[in-house]
């Protein structure tokens, strides 16, 4: 077949050789002429004239014929050359005699290369055995076989073949040859190891899933309606949850198993089966004592599948979350605190009673969305929202704070909130609101005789001072006058000690006099520690305040907490000549830390020296009243100093207790 194509133009005259033909046919045949006598002219002349139109005829028929020959030759070269599949012919010891040009590009390898090429140099070396048994059983048989064999192309590289060879006797000499037909399925391989990697993997996911699988061969009455449901086939957590093995239910039926299962279970089958479109439903199997959740479909015909799951654990979470839900409306409508839901812009989402009326506004203008808590907060206010919106976002829940809120007929109610984030929701918030108007007066009413008790305070401590100093004058002036009698002065001394231990106690008293007659606040630390510092004098001591912008929030006598840290180091750190404050963030808040490089305390006076009359010199106890403020707001301090190496004292600040003026946030 690897002939060139003639075209239609190339077609010989037809009627000239026949006519040389008839010619030399006539030449060599015996001299049997017609006879022709008897026959006119005219009449020899259309006899030969009808002769000639029929063998016209003939020779116009033959030269039709021939082109359609040709036609239908070119067309099934072309089928041929350009089929989709590999052609060869090898002869009985395997040599390409022909190949077709999909054949040659299948090789890899030029088509005149190819002929007389032996055919086994083109099988991969592992398939070499193979091939030579596979082409010895072709010769050996007269019909169609087939194999798979990786075949080497021309370049090296290989493909996954298919063969299909047939053995062809010639019928002039008796030659085999073997037609082969080649096709590349390395595609059709791919495909078919996904499927196989793929019906693996589905197997491994059906074998080990959570939920329970279970296939059931439909079981009919005469008349064609499901009465049972025989498995055929179950996962392994089927076999888990029932205790039992497939081979101890296939073939068994679902009513023989179980045979107490509720009728709304067997009447959602029959539906299923009946209907063919897929259900789900949730109940509580009684012989099981489980809820149950239930998707129902039929994969084929006469067949149900059940793919189920344990949902009892979630069942009994739903009715504790509606109980808590319940209790939750119960307490939203008994309006002991104000509870609303709300988003970040702002928006109500709806609110109780006990809200609506502490600010004014009714529950259908609530409903129509006329209002938004951004709206009926003081401007001065909304950085506290903030904070704990950004507090919410993070944990879930923000630190409870105080605000207010403007009335409709303007007045202010102070409250304080407490927010949590509402968990799956698009940030959906839920506040609980506190009215605290009574606790504000009160304070009001308390920090109003504070300042009357601190009045009362300073004039009678000024009165005390006064008397004590008349009554020392006093003292003075009778030692003197007993000048020389001993045992009188001494009882005098006494005297004298006892007026300074009440001066002592005079000067105590000042220090708390102050104490809760104003509201603690954020306070810089750095600028509150060098206000502390300017009221003393630290000679050379160098001194280093590393804070950075961290506020705590603390009584306003923070800043004489400071100045008596900074005066212990000075009057008993003995040989102090450096001062540090710095602070660490850590899991429960931050600490702040204060350290020098004096003499230090002592193990045993560390405790000591924050309780009155225990240390060793009257300054020292001034640290009570260091520790009594910093508890106000929750902070603790402790010395942890290494005695010999400097004292150092830690003040613990809880969280949301501290914030950094840079962000403006609190502490986390």
């Amino acid at each position: 077949m690897t002939a060139k194509k003639k075209k239609s133009g190339d077609t010989p005259d037809i009627g000239h050789t026949l006519r040389d033909h008839a010619e030399e046919q006539l030449a060599r045949s015996p001299k049997n002429c017609p006879d022709l006598k008897g026959q006119s002219q005219e009449e020899l002349v259309h006899e030969l004239q009808v002769h000639q139109i029929e063998l016209e005829t003939q020779a116009e028929a033959l030269r039709k014929a021939h082109r359609e020959l040709e036609e239908s030759r070119d067309k099934f070269l072309d089928l041929y050359e350009f089929a989709p599949t590999g052609y060869l012919t090898l002869n009985d010891t395997a040599l390409i005699e022909e190949v077709n040009l999909t054949g040659a590009t299948l090789l890899g390898v030029d088509r005149k290369k190819l002929l007389n090429a032996r055919f086994r140099k083109f099988i991969a070396e592992k398939d070499s055995e193979p091939w030579v048994r596979y082409f010895m059983n072709v010769l050996a048989q007269e019909r169609k076989q087939s194999c798979t064999l990786m075949i080497q192309q021309g370049d090296g590289s290989t493909f996954l073949a298919r063969l299909e060879s047939i053995r062809i006797t010639d019928k002039s000499d008796g030659t085999p040859r073997v037609h082969v037909a080649i096709s590349d399925i390395s595609d059709i391989r791919r495909v078919e190891d996904a499927l196989r990697e793929s019906e693996v993997r589905f197997r491994s996911l059906f074998q080990n899933m959570d939920s329970l699988f279970s296939l059931y061969e439909v079981v009919l009455d005469k008349n064609g309606i499901p009465t049972d449901y025989r498995f055929i086939e179950l996962n392994s957590s089927y076999e888990k949850f029932i205790g039992m093995k497939s081979s101890e239910l296939i073939g068994r039926t679902l009513l023989e198993v179980f045979p107490l299962t509720e009728s709304y279970w067997t009447d959602k089958f029959k539906e299923v089966y009946s209907t063919g479109i897929p259900s789900h439903l949730e109940n509580y199997s009684k012989e099981l004592d489980t809820y149950i959740e239930l998707s129902i479909y039929t994969p084929q015909k006469g067949q149900i599948a059940l793919i189920s799951s344990d949902i009892t654990e979630r069942k009994r979470a739903e009715e504790t979350l509606r109980l808590a839900n319940e209790r939750f409306q119960r307490y939203v409508d008994a309006n002991i605190v104000g509870v609303i839901l709300a988003n970040p812009s702002g928006g109500i989402i709806d609110a109780n009673d006990y809200y609506l009326h502490m600010i004014g506004y009714t529950r259908e203008e609530c409903e129509k969305g006329m209002v938004n808590w951004r709206a009926v907060t003081p401007p001065e206010w909304l950085y506290a929202d903030e904070h704990a919106l950004e507090e919410l976002r993070e944990r879930g829940r923000c630190t409870p704070y105080e605000k207010e809120y403007s009335r409709r007929d303007g007045s202010r109610v102070p409250v304080i909130l407490s927010d949590a984030m509402l968990p799956g929701s698009e940030e959906q918030i839920v506040a609980f609101v506190l009215d605290i108007t009574e606790r504000k007066r009160a304070e009001e009413a308390l920090q109003r005789v504070n300042q009357k008790l601190n009045v009362l305070s300073q004039l009678t401590r000024k009165d005390l001072t006064s008397q004590t100093f008349v009554l020392s004058s006093y003292l003075e002036l009778t030692k003197n006058q007993l000048a020389g009698q001993d045992h009188i002065i001494d009882t005098l001394e006494k005297g004298f000690e006892a007026v300074r231990s009440i001066h002592k106690t005079i000067e105590y008293t000042k220090d708390y006099q102050d104490m809760g007659t104003k509201p603690p606040a954020w306070q810089n630390v750095k600028l509150t520690m060098l206000l502390g510092l300017s009221h003393i004098s630290i000679s050379e001591i160098q001194h280093s305040i590393e804070t950075g912008d961290l506020e705590i929030y603390a009584d306003p006598l923070l800043e004489k907490v400071c100045q008596r840290l900074f005066e212990n180091s000075v009057k008993h750190g003995d040989h102090v000549t450096r001062i540090r404050v710095w602070h660490t963030v850590t899991p429960d808040g931050v600490t702040l830390v204060f350290e020098d490089d004096g003499i230090g305390i002592p193990q045993e006076k560390k405790e000591q020296i924050f309780l009155r009359n225990e240390g060793p010199i009257a300054s020292r106890g001034s640290l009570i009243f260091v520790r009594e403020i910093l508890d106000i707001t929750g902070i603790t301090i402790i010395e942890t100093g290494e005695p010999g190496k400097g004292a150092r004292f830690e003040m613990a600040v809880l969280k949301g207790m501290w914030r950094m003026a840079e962000t403006g946030m609190a502490g986390k």
